[in-house]
């Protein structure tokens, strides 16, 4: 089992909110540090933007983690049975063998 794997393992054992609550966090913070960036802010507080934008790709790509966590499996579906027969009785070729296959095909 890969890291990642155990990974998402142990984000899928938390609650099903928590953990769309941290996904939601993870990308309203680069949104909010997109936004900060776009007008010119330079300090966060005590930090400065470069730094919290630093910060930030370290942890970012936990996001990727937990959305992979948050895909459930797909319930097994019946397939479906087709039992109509195929009638290809009114099935027209688009244009003649030749111009589909070249003359030289023949």
């Amino acid at each position: 089992m890969s890291p990642l794997q155990a990974l998402t393992d142990l984000l899928r054992r938390l609650p099903q909110g928590l953990r769309k609550t941290i996904y939601s966090a993870l990308a309203l913070l680069g949104a909010l540090l997109a936004t900060l960036v776009a007008f010119g802010v330079s300090d966060i507080g005590p930090i400065s933007l470069t730094r919290a934008l630093e910060l930030y790709a370290y942890v970012s790509p936990a996001i990727g983690v937990v959305a992979v966590a948050n895909v459930n499996k797909p319930a097994d579906a019946p397939v479906a049975e087709f039992d109509e027969d195929v009638d290809l009785s009114a099935f027209e070729p688009v244009g003649s063998e030749d111009e589909v296959y070249g003359a030289a095909a023949w």
